[in-house]
């Protein structure tokens, strides 16, 4: 009994790491507690070595490849094939387990990042120079992790310790599996119970395009239905109306900019920076993807962020003699921007480096980079000059984590509520400060439009279930 106790943790364990951190940081793909690609290897080693099933599985395996999916047919395949070496050692066992177990958990924590962060596996060494933890990530914790799965793991698959399933039971725990998986998804939507890492992981890049019509690029998430008290305050913004945006005009992303479901905090946060201001709309977006990288293709005008053609919104502003500008107080080669964003059609993309031969202020709140406070002086200072121009901003300050006693300027209201912890009171704080500057901003060019958006609620230090998932505050000025 204990042996399959350890057979049924492995795959739990396995799952725990990425499950946190996608809960944890709010991202748009889900993701379960129970590590099908684990489970399914080790279910097959626990066959007979020479188990005329495992034949079966073969055929099945190679069918699935050519004719279905070819990593699920691949992982198949693996798993049988290797399951028929003899055990005369646990040496081969543990090294072909060991690299299974890897390669798993690396394209778990990959898929975690293009999620979040839009990264791939070659950008992953370039994310470590910017974070520490990066390393510790993409290294220490895959094989820290491999080195845990396979130690449980020695039970069910050494020599003298293996116990044989028998198909019946075989089918017997797959079709348990797959029924807790369906009954978890029907009585709830915020959380998965098995997880298919690997699969994931690959179709992320189209590698299932012979197979099948799934496209690659930005996957539309679903936002959490609306309270009525919500509903009944806010104005919520319809895409029709898009065409009374102009292009002549400054867009900004909020980072971490979301709805709180308290309408109190909610209704402060969406209309008290803005009082005073010319405001032709203040209300709530939904949103279509929940990363940052996402929301600014999203504003742009859905572009795939695979493909390399120029946005139809920003090239349309050549045509009119807009200069386009894409500015951003961090380094430009994180999300690609540097490249991407030239591709997608803009005329001027500046980033810290060249800010900082500006002898910008630098702030330390989420990420290193230029102020918020600086970054609006610098697009001041741009509409100043000739020429009419198209702005896009995503702001920095508010960036998490937060951290508690930052020496801010100005602090929030809401910092005197002692319901409200110091790490919420930086996030409201510097979001506010930041929003008050644009409207002064937006009062001194009346002839602008500024369209403020938010990206994504906010995660990491702060409980994202305290706001709307995939809601956003949008404001006009002007």
């Amino acid at each position: 009994m204990r042996h399959y106790l350890y057979f049924f943790f492995v795959p739990i364990l396995a799952s725990f790491g990425c499950f946190v951190a996608f809960d944890y940081f709010a991202t748009p793909s889900l993701h379960g507690v129970f590590n099908a690609d684990i489970f399914l290897f080790l279910l097959i080693w626990l066959l007979p070595r020479k188990s005329k099933f495992k034949i079966a599985l073969l055929l099945g395996g190679a069918a699935t490849a050519i004719f279905f999916n070819p990593v699920i047919g691949v992982c198949i395949l693996f798993a049988t094939a290797t399951s028929f070496i003899k055990r005369t050692s646990p040496w081969p066992s543990v090294l072909l387990l060991s690299l299974f177990f890897l390669f798993s958990i690396v394209a778990d924590c990959a898929f975690f990042f293009k999620e979040t962060f839009v990264l791939n596996l070659s950008q992953l060494w370039e994310l470590c120079s910017f974070f520490w933890w990066g390393a510790i990530l993409f290294f220490l914790v895959p094989l820290g992790y491999t080195a845990m799965l396979v130690f449980f793991s020695r039970n069910v698959l050494w020599k003298n310790n293996v116990i044989p399933v028998k198909p019946r039971l075989f089918f017997e725990l797959v079709l348990l599996i797959l029924i807790v998986n369906v009954g978890v998804a029907h009585f709830q939507k915020r959380m998965l119970f098995a997880d298919f890492p690997i699969y994931n992981y690959f179709q992320f890049y189209n590698v299932f395009k012979p197979f099948d019509d799934i496209e690659k690029g930005m996957s539309y998430v679903k936002s959490e239905p609306l309270n009525n008290d919500t509903k009944n305050i806010f104005t919520i913004w319809n895409p029709k109306d898009s065409a009374i945006i102009k292009k002549k005009s400054v867009f900004i992303l909020v980072e971490s900019y979301g709805v709180n479901k308290d309408t109190t905090i909610a209704k402060h946060m969406i209309y008290d920076p803005f009082k005073g201001s010319n405001a032709t709309f203040l209300g709530i977006l939904s949103r279509k993807s929940m990363h940052t990288q996402g929301a600014e293709l999203e504003d742009m005008g859905y572009a795939n962020y695979f493909d390399s053609t120029q946005i139809e919104f920003i090239s349309s502003l050549k045509q009119e003699k807009i200069e386009s500008w894409y500015v951003h107080g961090y380094v430009g080669t994180f999300y690609s921007r540097n490249q991407k964003y030239r591709q997608y059609g803009f005329d001027s993309l500046v980033f810290i480096d060249e800010l900082k031969s500006q002898n910008m202020e630098i702030c330390r709140y989420g990420f290193e980079g230029i102020c918020d406070s600086s970054m609006i002086n610098y697009i001041d200072s741009l509409l100043y000059k000739p020429g009419d121009k198209f702005i896009f901003w995503t702001t920095l300050d508010s960036h998490p984590p937060y951290a508690g006693n930052l020496n801010l300027p100005a602090y929030s209201v809401f910092c005197k509520n002692l319901s409200v912890s110091e790490k919420e009171c930086m996030y409201y704080s510097l979001i506010e400060n930041t929003l008050k500057k644009v409207a002064e901003l937006a009062q001194r060019h009346p002839d602008y439009q500024f369209v403020i958006r938010g990206d994504h609620r906010p995660m990491a230090t702060i409980d994202p279930e305290k706001y709307y998932f995939a809601w956003v505050p949008m404001i006009i000025l002007n």
